[in-house]
């Protein structure tokens, strides 16, 4: 014979499935995505810590007057006073 309150013990454990595994599947998903949103930004992170060692060793060079003065003859095209510049073209 069978028993009514395992009946009723059944179709409450199978309501429950039914309710919460929905919503336990959902923030699964969302847990992977967030996971690799992480992921990403990380990676964007150390990118941009890579970029700000570049210019920290950037700004230590410019410390010395001689790679200044390469610079503002190279980027910017400057001459010292009474200097003469010759360019050729093909």
């Amino acid at each position: 014979m069978i028993n009514p309150k395992r009946i009723a013990m059944a179709c409450f454990i199978l309501l429950n499935l039914a309710i919460f595994v929905p919503n336990i599947y959902r923030s699964q998903v969302k847990i992977t995505k967030l996971q690799k949103e992480i992921c990403a930004l990380k990676e964007a992170q150390a990118n941009i810590k890579d970029k700000i060692e570049s210019y920290d060793k950037e700004i230590e060079s410019l410390k010395d007057i001689n790679n200044r003065e390469k610079m503002v003859r190279n980027k910017l095209q400057m001459v010292k006073h009474g200097e003469i510049i010759y360019r050729v073209t093909k």
